[in-house]
């Protein structure tokens, strides 16, 4: 065989062997890769659990906070002490409407209170109206 054809043979397998070996490296780094994003959903599933866990801890404590509340709120009108309101004193709300119960709803700092008015009748909606903080209750007044 002549030299010309030994030549291109050797420049073939030369070539084929340097293709062999950028297809292992390829393949190494696509496991590399695949490696990587395995091991990045299993942390994120990891972190995804752990805010799971630690809203579920935030949900009891806020309802056990409530509760409390609730209960200092009862204990506080059962003994007669003052339970601290949304405000101290008098503040100047916006008359809302006349309940069915009899009660009167106040709109005050955007939130609407249920107040005892202390005179049975309404008023008109939007109307500036006096409301009292005392012992727990809200009570309005025209």
């Amino acid at each position: 065989m002549s030299d010309s054809y030994n030549d291109a043979r050797r420049e073939i397998e030369q070539l084929s062997a340097a293709r062999q070996t950028a297809i292992r490296k390829e393949t190494g780094l696509l496991a590399q890769q695949r490696d990587v994003i395995t091991r990045n959903r299993k942390e994120a599933d990891n972190l995804r659990a752990e805010l799971m866990r630690l809203a579920a801890m935030i949900a009891k404590v806020s309802a056990a906070n409530r509760e409390l509340e609730v209960q200092a709120r009862k204990n506080d009108l059962i003994m007669g002490s003052e339970y601290p309101g949304d405000f101290k004193g008098n503040v100047i709300g916006e008359w809302v409407r006349l309940n069915e119960d009899g009660t009167g709803t106040v709109s005050y700092n955007e939130k609407e209170y249920n107040t005892i008015p202390l005179k049975q009748y309404s008023t008109i909606q939007g109307k500036k109206v006096q409301m009292i903080y005392e012992k727990g209750r809200y009570y309005s007044q025209m």
